[in-house]
């Protein structure tokens, strides 16, 4: 459809810092995704990203801290949650994930959530979690073993 993006993309994190990078990586990314998506039409856009506030993971979806999540919640087909989930560990095991557990339970069907992190330590308590409060959840971990 032209005139919309094809994708696009809210950014929330609990560091509101982070705003001014976003309309940055927006510009980089739309000069790099425009030529390859779209090579004959120089006036639609291929990528929209903007600022979409803040989003506290430690917290319940209906903390003040999530309105922006809450908002964004119906309409988001896919989640990423990157680098957050380790150094807020304690936190969030003390809450039991009530941030994820709100948040997939809200989430529209089919919808995915992707998750990085530098450690797969927490790994088994995301296992533990989804298989507990919400066994409609497909789970997977996909990764190349290592051969020595």
């Amino acid at each position: 459809v032209p005139g919309i993006p094809r994708i696009q993309t809210t950014v929330l994190d609990y560091e509101e810092r982070w705003s001014d990078l976003v309309q940055a990586m927006a510009t980089s990314t739309q000069k790099m995704l425009q030529p390859k998506m779209m090579p004959d039409d120089t006036t639609s856009s291929t990528f929209a990203c903007q600022w979409g506030g803040k989003c506290d993971i430690t917290r319940p979806l209906n903390h003040a801290n999530n309105a922006a999540c809450r908002k964004e919640l119906e309409h988001t087909n896919i989640w990423i949650c990157q680098y957050c989930v380790a150094e807020n560990a304690k936190e969030l095991q003390s809450s039991d994930y009530i941030f994820f557990r709100d948040l997939w339970h809200g989430m529209p069907d089919e919808s995915i959530m992707l998750i990085t992190e530098t450690t797969p330590r927490l790994w088994p308590d995301f296992v533990r979690m989804i298989q507990e409060y919400c066994p409609f959840m497909q789970i997977g971990f996909p990764y190349k073993k290592r051969t020595q």
